[in-house]
């Protein structure tokens, strides 16, 4: 059923899919690139947990976006940048927490 106001589901995964295509990019040794890396990160998962939720995606696609955001999350703890000032790193690692939790929130939307 079509919600006033938002795209239909079609177009939805397509900005889906668009949004985890910009989000795959890495944050390198820039962390403010790294920060909107993971800020990306977030919001895919976010729209994703809901399309998911809402039946406008189906939990293979949230499954695969899921790990996809993982393997990202994993890599930026695995290398933080190394200009990264103390306040920055502080930041960096809120985002992964928020990340993180956003995971367990989409792994459960997709469990059988």
């Amino acid at each position: 059923m079509p919600i006033p106001g938002l795209p239909e589901p079609s177009i939805r995964l397509a900005l889906l899919a668009l949004a985890a295509g910009l989000a795959a990019c890495a944050g390198g040794n820039d962390p403010q690139k790294q920060l909107k890396t993971l800020q990306s990160w977030q919001a895919s998962v976010s729209l994703t947990t809901d399309a998911v939720h809402r039946g406008w995606a189906p939990r293979r696609y949230g499954a695969q976006l899921r790990d996809r955001a993982s393997a990202a999350l994993n890599e930026s703890r695995k290398a933080p940048p190394k200009a990264a000032s103390p306040s920055a790193l502080d930041e960096l690692r809120r985002a992964e927490r928020e990340l993180a939790e956003r995971i367990d929130t989409l792994g459960r939307a997709v469990a059988p």
